[in-house]
């Protein structure tokens, strides 16, 4: 029987090769998802483990301050210290390691179980106080809770991902670490939610269910941790698709309340991003125009309330409803030329 595999592998060569890759490929992946199995079911063990030993009952308040509407809203954070150790403890870097492809299977389970989290559910409570004050609705609500993450500063990329404890007793998280945090408090306060992993640019971001502002071809709206922005609001960088560029790759989470700002987002957005033309006046509409430079200094006028109208969105992420009313009041103007 050998001779005659020997005598087969000499007859046919290319076949017996590409025979022996696919079977180290299929051995590699197999063994491959069995680490991931068992790093992933670690992690969550542990992670869930932290809520069945008791409170220290010491705690350090974790404090930030950040721009909402126009109001500065300050978060008070309780850390327990012996959950903050615990979670010091833990060793993710066994799971967060694992090829993105395989990890996507695991990762919507532990932002729904850090969403369960004693942790998450002190914090969230926190946020409904702040709900509660400013008399906010879902919309609103949602935006409250992803300005403060977006206000978190950036940390430094390391092996080890911090779990949301840490990120808040830190002060500091990069795009996977605010991302979990941001994702576990919206499944926490029932928003449809799902975390989007973008192979080529290494950035996470998190995704609410929207009614516009749809980040490529899905239904959800693509939330930035990184950096202040509206909810909708996604850099060229990440918008980017093409050849080289591989799809995002996107992990619901939970269904629930869905965003219904994203069309307004959608609009101001839009009336950002495009490239404005110069307005041809008619005329015989405006005899004013035969004025020598009159139509030149029109044009100026409106290429400047562009700019501002740009740099007013941009310098306000914080107030949506504020730059949606400005935006429709200077296309309003706009129109009565």
């Amino acid at each position: 029987m050998a001779n005659g595999l020997v005598s087969y592998s000499k007859r046919h060569p290319l076949l017996v090769a590409a025979i022996v890759v696919c079977a180290c490929a299929v051995t590699w992946l197999a063994l491959w998802s069995a680490y991931t199995w068992v790093a992933w079911n670690s992690l969550l063990v542990e992670a869930r483990s932290m809520d069945d030993a008791p409170r220290s009952g010491v705690e350090q308040l974790a404090v930030w301050s950040f721009a909402f509407q126009d109001a500065t809203c300050t978060v008070n954070a309780r850390v327990d210290c012996g959950d903050l150790r615990r979670a010091r403890e833990i060793d993710t870097q066994r799971a967060f390691g694992t090829p993105l492809r395989l990890r996507a299977d695991y990762l919507p389970r532990f932002v729904r179980e850090q969403s369960e989290s004693r942790f998450i559910d002190d914090l969230a409570e926190d946020f409904r106080r702040i709900r509660e004050d400013m008399t906010l609705d879902d919309d609103e609500y949602l935006e409250l809770m992803a300005c403060a993450i977006q206000s978190i500063p950036y940390g430094e990329p390391k092996g080890d991902i911090l779990l949301p404890i840490e990120v808040v007793a830190d002060g500091r998280g990069v795009c996977s670490e605010k991302s979990v945090l941001l994702a576990a408090l919206l499944v926490h306060e029932g928003y449809a939610t799902a975390v989007f992993a973008l192979p080529i640019q290494h950035h996470v971001a998190v995704g609410v269910k929207s009614d516009g502002a749809w980040f490529a071809r899905t239904e959800y709206a693509f939330i930035e941790t990184t950096r202040p922005a509206l909810v909708g609001d996604v850099s060229s960088e990440n918008r980017a698709m093409g050849p080289v560029h591989r799809p995002p790759i996107v992990m619901v989470v939970s269904d629930g309340i869905e965003y219904s700002s994203g069309a307004e987002v959608e609009y101001v957005l839009s009336r950002v991003r495009e490239s404005l033309t110069p307005i041809e006046f008619n005329r015989r509409s405006y005899p004013a125009l035969k004025t020598p430079g009159t139509y030149w200094a029109l044009q100026d006028a409106q290429e400047q309330a562009t700019t501002e109208l740009a740099e007013f969105v941009l310098e306000h992420p914080h107030d949506r409803e504020r730059v949606f009313r400005t935006v429709v009041v200077v296309d309003a103007l706009a129109i009565g030329y």
